[in-house]
């Protein structure tokens, strides 16, 4: 009777060793590897969390102020803005600069003319479109050439593309044929580069007087 006992107490002190061994195993390999997991990303979570309301709060307090202080100089504003200054500026430039060729056309008695970056010509006064006889719409772009006598007009056009290739001002002394008058005579043309602040060539002024 005691043996049987014996086996069973004997088995079940077995069973016991078995689950401490497991629950253990469980224990140091499993739960608490899991536990220190869980841990370690609701602290992530909980920072994440914490920067996200960092950044809105900053964006909130300076960020979206700044934002609308910006529109509000770009835009129009009762003419306090930068933009309305700007435009000023712009609007007080452009007059100066029709302001100057109304002079130009009334007072110079000599040809003045402005060409673009590329070499066209945007502009002639009127004395200058009374020397070559023709109209200011006719002179525009390369059309001035039609004034130019024939000896001269291809060596003159080579040369005012050279120069404004190699970026030097030019000089040059041709014969013009007064398109609507027939008369001829020589004439020395002169322009020089009109640049930005950093350099960059925006035209060319120039002059042509009689000979």
């Amino acid at each position: 009777m005691f043996d049987g006992i014996a086996n069973i107490l004997e088995i079940v002190i077995s069973i016991i060793t078995i689950n401490s061994i497991i629950y253990g195993v469980f224990h140091k390999f499993i739960k608490k590897p899991l536990e220190e997991k869980y841990k370690y990303f609701k602290n992530t979570l909980q920072s994440t969390n914490a920067i996200a309301q960092e950044v809105q709060s900053t964006m909130n307090t300076q960020l979206v102020p700044f934002m609308k202080s910006f529109q509000e100089e770009f835009s129009t504003n009762s003419g306090k803005s930068i933009k309305d200054r700007i435009t000023r500026i712009d609007n007080s430039l452009k007059k100066e600069e029709l302001r100057n060729k109304l002079l130009a056309d009334s007072l110079l008695t000599i040809g003045a003319y402005e060409c673009n970056a590329d070499g066209d010509c945007v502009w002639a006064n009127k004395a200058l479109c009374d020397m070559f006889g023709m109209s200011f719409t006719d002179m525009t772009g390369n059309g001035w050439l039609s004034a130019i006598c024939e000896p001269d007009r291809k060596r003159v056009w080579k040369d005012w593309l050279e120069n404004i290739q190699l970026d030097i001002p030019y000089d040059s002394v041709y014969a013009v044929c007064n398109v609507e008058s027939g008369e001829k005579y020589s004439c020395r043309a002169h322009a020089v580069a009109h640049r930005d602040i950093k350099g960059n060539i925006l035209g060319y002024y120039g002059t042509v007087v009689r000979l």
